[in-house]
This record gives structure tokens, C-alpha cells and sequence, in this order.
């Protein structure tokens, strides 16, 4: 083994690859062809988490990043 390395090397993975796309996308069908899982609450609470995660990202900008503004702003830098 060289340290260039061989240039098939990264085909050993391509098999894995496509096996794991085509298992995904099975796994897709298969939820939304015969229902297996609620999915309209897994939809409905990653809204709500993503909401919250925004209201809490926007909360600390405005208590943490918003008053450094101000302060950095006002200082005359002296």
C-alpha cells in the first residue's frame, strides 16, 4: 500500500452507499404506503420543537447578544 493510495479504493464503498440510500428509501415507502408509524404527531411535535427552539434562540439574542450591542456601541472605545 502506497501513501497516494489506490484509486479504486473509495469503490468499496459505493455498494454500501446504495444499499443504505435504497434501505432508506424503502423504509420511506413503506411508512407512508401502510402507515406504521403516527407520522402526522412526529410531524406535528418537530413543528412545535423547531418553534421552541427558535423562540429560545431568538430569547438568548436578545438577552445575551443585544445588550453587548448597546454596551459596544455607547463605548467610545477609550
Amino acid at each position: 500500500m502506497s501513501l497516494g493510495g489506490s484509486r479504486y479504493e473509495n469503490l468499496v464503498f459505493v455498494p454500501l452507499l446504495v444499499t443504505g440510500a435504497a434501505f432508506i428509501v424503502s423504509y420511506g415507502i413503506a411508512v407512508g404506503r401502510y402507515r406504521l408509524y403516527d407520522i402526522d404527531v412526529v410531524i406535528s411535535k418537530t413543528v412545535t420543537y423547531l418553534g421552541l427552539a427558535g423562540a429560545i434562540t431568538l430569547l438568548y439574542a436578545a438577552v445575551v447578544v443585544g445588550p453587548t450591542v448597546v454596551i459596544g456601541a455607547s463605548d467610545d472605545g477609550g
